[in-house]
């Protein structure tokens, strides 16, 4: 049963269609271990826990967020809010996203990138008595 092969990343990928199939709530690793056709032992040689998972779904979610056009040099309200609505947009383009990004904190690249750009943007714009972080954290 065991699939060579197999990498985090695709094993995300058929995170995300489990969870499109069935919704958040039915995912356990062992349902991604049968769909990904292998043994549930072998999910951890790529992925922690189900955290780990959820934390991977989430960064795979703010991938698909396309940035090169915002320019974080000439901050914004309108970038703000351009990059705001792809996130909105990203979520909603995968079944439960908000959910699956609201469910965990990512520390991964994608994730990073966005609350990068994004907080760039806000550093630009944002006036005293508040700061960049305190607007950031409520977006």
């Amino acid at each position: 049963m065991v699939k060579r092969g197999l990498s985090r990343d695709r094993l995300v990928e058929i995170a995300h269609e489990c969870v499109s199939a069935n919704g958040l709530d039915a995912l356990t690793m062992r349902r991604l271990a049968s769909a990904a056709e292998v043994t549930p032992g072998a999910l951890y040689k790529h992925l922690k826990d189900r955290r780990d998972l959820q934390r991977a779904m989430s960064d795979a979610v703010y991938a698909t967020i396309e940035l090169a056009d915002i320019d974080i040099d000439n901050p914004s309200v309108t970038q703000v809010i351009t990059c705001c609505e792809r996130m909105r947009a990203a979520m909603l383009g995968f079944r439960d996203g908000g959910r699956i990004v609201a469910g965990s904190y990512s520390p991964f690249a994608a994730t990073l990138k966005l609350s990068g750009t994004l907080m760039r943007l806000l550093q630009g714009i944002v006036q005293p008595p508040f700061q960049a972080g305190d607007i950031q954290s409520v977006l």
